[in-house]
């Protein structure tokens, strides 16, 4: 799964948010993102599918989809009468 820029400033913006102290711009850290992809996004895909993680868009696919997945109905014990 491909991550484009707008995703990646999105996820910027995010950080951000939160506070998470910035050494570089947006546009400086930009193609180093791009290349640690390259280099860890196969392993990480593999790792985030063999763990079952949530779905997101820069963790790549599941066996399983949330439209596919239905938890269990818990049984109704309230009291009557």
């Amino acid at each position: 799964m491909r991550l484009g820029y707008e995703d990646f400033l999105r996820g910027v913006e995010r950080m951000r948010t939160y506070g998470y102290p910035m050494e570089r711009t947006a546009e400086e850290a930009w193609p180093h993102f791009g290349g640690r992809r390259v280099n860890y996004g196969t392993l990480a895909h593999h790792l985030a599918q063999d763990i079952d993680a949530v779905p997101a868009p820069w963790s790549g696919p599941r066996r399983t989809t949330l439209s596919a997945w239905s938890p269990l109905t818990p049984v109704d014990r309230r009291p009557t009468g």
